[in-house]
C-alpha cells in the first residue's frame, strides 16, 4: 500500500498486508500483490486500491529481485538435498517468477508426468516393480516439450512453421498459443468456483460447447499429443484437490455429440474415483523417475530453454507478445494498445526467466532408505527384509559417550518374493545383534513405563528426542545418525530407476544425553506448599503431553484441577497455567509452525482439551515460551476430549472426544469450527490425527464394536477427506495402543500404530493398505509412538521403560548383517 500522497491509513486489525510480492501485469513490471492475514470480506477497496507510484513499485522490484535471487538459489540446494518435494519446489518456482493463484493469465503452471493415462494399473504398482524399461513407457519424458512429443508428424509440421515464419516475421515462433492461459485454467477447473463463475462468463452466460468440455483426463492427453495447438500444462490442483474432478454443484454441462453426459471427469482406468487419482497422480509427481528427470522440465519453463536457440531445438518457442518486455508498450500507438493488453492477458504469458544454465539434477542423497516400501513387496508377519530395531533405557545412557545398544539375538529371514536388487530400499524390522547387555536390563519389573516420545528436527539443525516415563522423569536426547558411506556402482531402488552413487545407512542412531528433568509433584510458592493434584488415568497417556524438542520444551496435563505444567527441560524449570479448563486437561498438542496463522503468537500455539468437552487455543506470551495466552475456547463437545492435533500443512487442528465426534478448526482468524466426523453409530473416539496430505484428510481410531461383517472387532481406524468423504476403514483385530503418522519425502505417508498384541504394523494413508507388521520380542509391548518427517526413523516407548528405533538401512548394510549372524 502505497499512496500517492502522505501516509496510508491505518489498516484495521488483520488486514494490514502480510508481504508485498513483485507481480506483473499484462507482461508489464507494473503490479504488487500484497496478501492480509484475513481471509474475510474488509475495507480493501479504500485500503490497497489507490494510486502508486511508478517509482514505487521500480523500487519494489529492484528489492524483490535481489531477494528472489537469494531465495532462487537456496531452493534450488534444498531440492537437490531432498528437503524439498518436488511439488513444493514448483510451486516456488512459480511464485518466484510471478505466476501467482490471484492472476489467472499467470496462473501457476505444473507438469503432466504420465505417458499413459489409459493404462490398467496405478503409478505405485508400476513403481512396486523397479522395471526401469516399464517405468520409462509409463512415464514422461520431461526433456521435451508436449509439442515434441507425440505424433512425429507434428514434430515436423511445427519445424516448418518455425522456419516459414523466420522468412516474414522478426520474432518467429512454434505455437501461437501457450501452456497456460485463463482458458485453460477455466477449463481444469470449471467445477469450482470461481472459474464455475468466470467460465459461464467467458462464454457470454453460459457453458462451452460440451464437446470441447473438461470431460476426460486421458482424452485431453491424447488432444496434448496429437493437436498441434494444444500444448496445455497442468495446473496445481490437478495434484492436491480431487474436488475439481468432481460435478459436486450438479451443474447442467449438456450432452456431448456421442450422447453421453458432462458430469464428473473421466479418470485412468485404475482409478477408483477422484480422490484415489489425485493421490496415486501426486505419488508419481514425487516419485524417483520423475524426481530424476524435472530439472529438464524446469530449463524448458525457467531456464535456458526458455529462450534463444536452446528453444528453438527444444520447440519451445511461443508467440512474441508472451514474453515479458517483449514489446515496447511507450511505442504502440493508443489505438491499438488495449487490443493487444486484451490479447497478451488472455493467451497467455511466459514466466520470467530463473535460470541462465542448465538446472543441475537432484542428488542421489535425496534418494535416503525409507520406512515405506512398495505395495507389490508386502509381505506380512516376521519374513521381512533384514533392518533394525535399536533399543535403549535412559538410565543407560550417559551425556559423554555414545550409548550401549541391548542385545537381541534373532534370525532375520531375507523377504518372500523380494528380488535381490530391490531390497535395497525394503525395509523389515529385525533387531541388531551388537552390543551387550545393559546391567540395567537384568530386573525390568521395577522400571517405569515410557508414558511418552516426542521426536522433531528443525532444519538445519539435528533431531531431538524427548523420552518420558511415568515417575515423571523427562529425557531429552540429541540424535545422530552414521555417515552415510557412498557407493561406487549403482543401485536400483524399488521405487526408481538405477541411481548411483545413493548413500547406505548401515547403523543405528547415536543418542547423546543433552538433560534429564523430573518434573515437580508439588511446588513452593510464598512459604505455603501446594500439591498438584494428578488424575492417574490421564498423566500417563501419552496425549497429555507435547513437546518441541529442538528447545527441550514440554507441556503436561493430567492434573484434576484444570492445570497445565510446562517448562523447559534444559533449564530445570517449569511454570504452571493455573485453572486453564475447569476440569482434568486430557490432552494437549503444540506446533511452531500454526503459529504463523495467529498474530501475535511467537513462535508456539498450545491446544488443550478437558474432561468437560472445553477445546482452547493459546498462544505464547513470548520468545521464552514463559506464559501464554487463550485466543479461543470453544464448548466443543458433550463429554471428555481424548485428543487434540495441529495440522501444521493446512493451518488446521482438530480434537476428537467420548462423544464420538472429531471436529476441525481453522486456525487463521476469525478461528471457528469447520467440519465434523463420526463413526457409524457414534462409538467414542480414542485418538484422531491429520493424515495424508494428498487428498487432506485425518485418521481416528475407535473401540470395540461389530465390524462391518457382523464380526467383534477390536476397535476400527477410519481415514475421511477433509471435504467429508469417508476414504477407508480398517476393523482391528487387536486394540491399538498407540498411533503416529510417517510422512516421507513429498507424499509418502502411512499410519504406524502399537496393538494390544504386542504388534507395530505399518500401514499406507489414506487407504489403509498394509505395508509390514512386526511382533515385538521379549514380551515388549509399545506404550507410546513418534516420527520425524522424512528422516526414516520412528521411536517407540515400551512398557518396561526402554525405547527403541526404528529405522530403514540400505540392502548391503542388511545382507552383510544377515551374513554376519
Amino acid at each position: 500500500n502505497v499512496p500517492v500522497d502522505g501516509a496510508p491509513p491505518a489498516a484495521p486489525d488483520g488486514y494490514a498486508p502480510a508481504a508485498a510480492w513483485a507481480r506483473g501485469a499484462g507482461c508489464r513490471g507494473l503490479a504488487v500483490e500484497a496478501p492480509t492475514s484475513r481471509s474475510d470480506d474488509g475495507p480493501l477497496e479504500e485500503l490497497f486500491l489507490q494510486p502508486v507510484r511508478t517509482p514505487d513499485v521500480q523500487r519494489l522490484r529492484r528489492r524483490y529481485a535481489e531477494a528472489a535471487e537469494r531465495e532462487k538459489e537456496r531452493l534450488a540446494g534444498e531440492w537437490q538435498q531432498g528437503e524439498l518435494s518436488n511439488f513444493a519446489y514448483l510451486q516456488s518456482l512459480n511464485h518466484l517468477s510471478g505466476r501467482s493463484f490471484e492472476d489467472l493469465s499467470q496462473y501457476p503452471v505444473m507438469p503432466w508426468v504420465l505417458r499413459h493415462l489409459r493404462h490398467s494399473e496405478p503409478p505405485s504398482a508400476v513403481l512396486g516393480r523397479g522395471d526401469a524399461t516399464e517405468i520409462a513407457q509409463y512415464f514422461r519424458d520431461l526433456s521435451r516439450t508436449l509439442g515434441d512429443l507425440g505424433d512425429p508428424e507434428r514434430r515436423r509440421v511445427l519445424r516448418e512453421k518455425y522456419d516459414l515464419a523466420a522468412e516474414v516475421e522478426e520474432r518467429p515462433y512454434h505455437y501461437g498459443t501457450h501452456y497456460s492461459t485463463p482458458a485453460f485454467v477455466m477449463h481444469f477447473l470449471l467445477r469450482l468456483e470461481p472459474f464455475t463463475h468466470l467460465g459461464h462468463a467467458l462464454q457470454g452466460g453460459r457453458f462451452d460447447v460440451p464437446d470441447r468440455l473438461f470431460a476426460s483426463l486421458p482424452e485431453s492427453w491424447r488432444s496434448c499429443l496429437a493437436e498441434t495447438s494444444d500444448v496445455r500444462e497442468l495446473t496445481p490442483e490437478l495434484f492436491s484437490l480431487p474436488e475439481c474432478l468432481l460435478n459436486l454443484g450438479g451443474l447442467d454441462l449438456g450432452v456431448r455429440q456421442d450422447g453421453s453426459r458432462v458430469d464428473h471427469v473421466e479418470l485412468p482406468p485404475w482409478a477408483s474415483d477422484a480422490y484415489h487419482f489425485v493421490h496415486e497422480h501426486r505419488l508419481a509427481l514425487e516419485s524417483p523417475p520423475v524426481s530424476s528427470s524435472l530439472h529438464r522440465w524446469v530449463d524448458l519453463i525457467w531456464g535456458h530453454k526458455q529462450t534463444g536457440e536452446a528453444a528453438k531445438e527444444a520447440l519451445n518457442v511461443f508467440y512474441p507478445l508472451t514474453y515479458e518486455d517483449a514489446v515496447d508498450w511507450a511505442a504502440v500507438e493508443p489505438a491499438l494498445r488495449h487490443s493487444r493488453e486484451q490479447q497478451v492477458l488472455h493467451f497467455g504469458q511466459t514466466p520470467t526467466q530463473l535460470f541462465a544454465q542448465p538446472h543441475p539434477a537432484r542428488e542421489a542423497v535425496a534418494f535416503a532408505p525409507s520406512l515405506l516400501w512398495p505395495a507389490s513387496a508386502r509381505p506380512l508377519g516376521d519374513d521381512l527384509p533384514p533392518a533394525a530395531v535399536a533399543l535403549w533405557h535412559s538410565s543407560s545412557i550417559g551425556a559423554a559417550g555414545a550409548p550401549p545398544r541391548v542385545s537381541l539375538p534373532q534370525r532375520v529371514a531375507a523377504a518372500r518374493g523380494v528380488p535381490a536388487a530391490q531390497r535395497a530400499n525394503c525395509l523389515g524390522l529385525g533387531f541388531r545383534t551388537n552390543g551387550v547387555v545393559s546391567p540395567d536390563w537384568q530386573d525390568v519389573s521395577a522400571l517405569a513405563p515410557v508414558v511418552a516420545v516426542g521426536a522433531h528436527r528443525p532444519a538445519g539443525e539435528a533431531e531431538r528426542l524427548f523420552v518420558v516415563q511415568a515417575d515423571r522423569n523427562l529425557w531429552c536426547y540429541r540424535v545422530r545418525r552414521p555417515q552415510a558411506r557412498e557407493h561406487s556402482g549403482t543401485i536400483s531402488l524399488a521405487l526408481s530407476a538405477t541411481l548411483s552413487g545413493w548413500p547406505a545407512v548401515d547403523g543405528p542412531p547415536e543418542l547423546h544425553l543433552e538433560a534429564k528433568f523430573q518434573l515437580p509433584g508439588s511446588l513452593d510458592s510464598g512459604g505455603w506448599r501446594e500439591q498438584l493434584l494428578t488424575d492417574p488415568p490421564f498423566a500417563r497417556r501419552a496425549s497429555s503431553w507435547a513437546f518441541v524438542p529442538c528447545r527441550r520444551f514440554f507441556v503436561r496435563g493430567g492434573f484434576s484441577d484444570g492445570t497445565i505444567l510446562f517448562g523447559n527441560a534444559s533449564q530445570q524449570h517449569a511454570e504452571l497455567l493455573l485453572h486453564a479448563h475447569s476440569a482434568t486437561v486430557s490432552a494437549v498438542a503444540l506446533s511452531q509452525e500454526c503459529a504463523c496463522r495467529v498474530r501475535g503468537a511467537h513462535g508456539c500455539l498450545l491446544m488443550t482439551g478437558a474432561r468437560d468437552g472445553t477445546v482452547a487455543i493459546w498462544a505464547a506470551s513470548d520468545q521464552q515460551w514463559c506464559s501464554f495466552e487463550r485466543v479461543a475456547v470453544w464448548q466443543a463437545h458433550l463429554g471428555g476430549v481424548s485428543c487434540v492435533d495441529f495440522g501444521e500443512h493446512l493451518g488446521l487442528a482438530l480434537s476428537c472426544g467420548e462423544d464420538g465426534l472429531v471436529h476441525v478448526y481453522r486456525l487463521r482468524p476469525p478461528m471457528r469450527p469447520l467440519s465434523s466426523f463420526a463413526f457409524e453409530g457414534r462409538p467414542p473416539v480414542l485418538e484422531a490425527r491429520f493424515a495424508a496430505r494428498v487428498p487432506a484428510s485425518l485418521v481416528a481410531r475407535c473401540g470395540g464394536s461389530a465390524s462391518a461383517a457382523g464380526a467383534p472387532s477390536a476397535g476400527r481406524l477410519g481415514v475421511w477427506a477433509l471435504h467429508g468423504f469417508r476414504l477407508a476403514v480398517l476393523d482391528l483385530p487387536s486394540p491399538l495402543l498407540a498411533m503416529r503418522v510417517l510422512r516421507e519425502g513429498g507424499a509418502g505417508e502411512a499410519l504406524l500404530f502399537a496393538t494390544g498384541d504386542g504388534c507395530i504394523e505399518l500401514v499406507s494413508l489414506p487407504y489403509l493398505e498394509p505395508i509390514w507388521r512386526r511382533t515385538c520380542h521379549w514380551g515388549l509391548r509399545p506404550t507410546a509412538l513418534d516420527a520425524c518427517p522424512g528422516r526414516g526413523l520412528a521411536w517407540l516407548g515400551h512398557e518396561d521403560g526402554s525405547f527403541g528405533a526404528v529405522y530403514a538401512r540400505s540392502g548391503e548394510a542388511a545382507e552383510g548383517e544377515r551374513r554376519r549372524q
